[in-house]
Formats: structure tokens, C-alpha cells, sequence
């Protein structure tokens, strides 16, 4: 299981990086007083899509760790 969860956090790690860049930069797009709503949405929409990936692969490790498990274990 640990091997499991070394792989999902590698594969999920630039994710996160491209999620806080993005989040980071609809901050500051607000911030700035005069935002272009397109392009506020447009961030959003992409923000959205990568917590969506995230999601995703975290549901993947977890099935594959419930896989592992012994039905007489509880599962």
C-alpha cells in the first residue's frame, strides 16, 4: 500500500503545483480591482478540472489499496 501511495502522490504532484499556479493567479486577477469576468471563469473552469483529476487519481489508489485488502479483513 505505501508503494500505492508513493506512485499516487507522484503522479498528482505537478497537479497540485498547476492548481496553487492557477489558484495564485485568479487571486490576483481579483485582487487587482478590475478583472476580466471571461477570464475569471475561464480560471475557474481549469481550477475545477485539475480538483477533478486529483480526485480522480485519489480514487484510483484507493480502489487499487481495497484490492490488497482481504475480504475476511473487514473490506
Amino acid at each position: 500500500m505505501q508503494q500505492l501511495k508513493l506512485e499516487y502522490e507522484a503522479r498528482i504532484a505537478p497537479l497540485r503545483q498547476e492548481l496553487w499556479a492557477k489558484k495564485t493567479q485568479w487571486r490576483n486577477l481579483l485582487a487587482g480591482g478590475n478583472a476580466d469576468p471571461a477570464q475569471a471563469v475561464g480560471l475557474q473552469r481549469e481550477m475545477i478540472a485539475l480538483s477533478d483529476e486529483i480526485q480522480r487519481e485519489m480514487t484510483a489508489m484507493k480502489r487499487k489499496m481495497l484490492d490488497l485488502v482481504d475480504p475476511a479483513q473487514g473490506n
